[in-house]
């Protein structure tokens, strides 16, 4: 018996270290992301595997950790938008056919190119709400938005949804909705199917951050991702 609780300590001692390693590499990881953003555009792959393995460690030991708060978050967020967007496919408030329409249509003079679909004004009436409201639970949070399976966000949190002004340089920061962020960061959330996905993220803003996201489903369909970012 003590030998098999002996056994069991030191398996466990092993995997807590596995731990302590893979969070210190992120972390040491992250510091390079700060001295040198263009490093992080092509190792970002690398650390997004790097904080995948570690969050879930982290889960399968249960050990307390910030991101075990902001998963728990989107969880709540996610189930929110999802009956949000149901209810109101029931209740004919948009339609079936609306909700999933994949045609974007470019909206003339804008850059980065920006689009419509049939359910643009739904998102920003129904959904940025919550979006704003999830965005405001966690002063580490840099945006909190849905997009569609194909990265198409119809409308970002309403900090980064004002008025265009013409000035790229503005509108680059404080217009983001109607875009598809359809990089690889952006469409592996959008098509991501697994509970949560986490990934390093280099914006174009030139901030580096932690992207985590969840699959969003309508009428029991992958439709595509929430996600959040948190800055390093």
């Amino acid at each position: 018996m003590l030998s098999n609780i002996t056994a069991a300590v030191e398996e466990q001692s092993a995997s807590i270290e596995e731990v302590t390693q893979t969070v210190t590499t992120v972390t040491h990881s992250t510091r390079e992301v700060v001295s040198s953003l263009n490093e992080v555009a092509n190792q970002s792959v690398d650390l997004t595997e790097v904080s995948n393995q570690a969050f879930k460690m982290l889960q399968k030991l249960k050990l307390d950790h910030p991101m075990e708060d902001i998963y728990k978050l989107l969880r709540q967020a996610k189930e929110e938008i999802e009956d949000t967007i149901n209810n109101a496919i029931k209740n004919g408030v948009i339609s079936s056919s609306d909700i999933w329409d994949r045609d974007y249509r470019p909206i003339p003079n804008t850059n980065p190119q920006k689009y419509e679909t049939r359910f643009t004004d739904f998102i920003k009436k129904y959904i940025q709400p919550i979006e704003d409201k999830y965005l405001a639970k966690n002063n580490k949070f840099k945006y909190f938005l849905l997009v569609d399976n194909n990265g198409y966000a119809a409308a970002h949190n309403s900090i980064y949804d004002k008025p265009l002004t013409g000035d790229y340089e503005k509108d680059l920061i404080n217009n983001r909705s109607k875009r598809k962020f359809d990089d690889p960061v952006g469409l592996a959330c959008a098509r991501n199917t697994e509970p949560l996905l986490v990934q390093t993220y280099l914006r174009d803003t030139g901030n580096a951050m932690y992207d985590m996201s969840v699959p969003i489903y309508v009428e029991g369909k992958h439709w595509g991702g929430l996600r959040t970012g948190v800055e390093v």
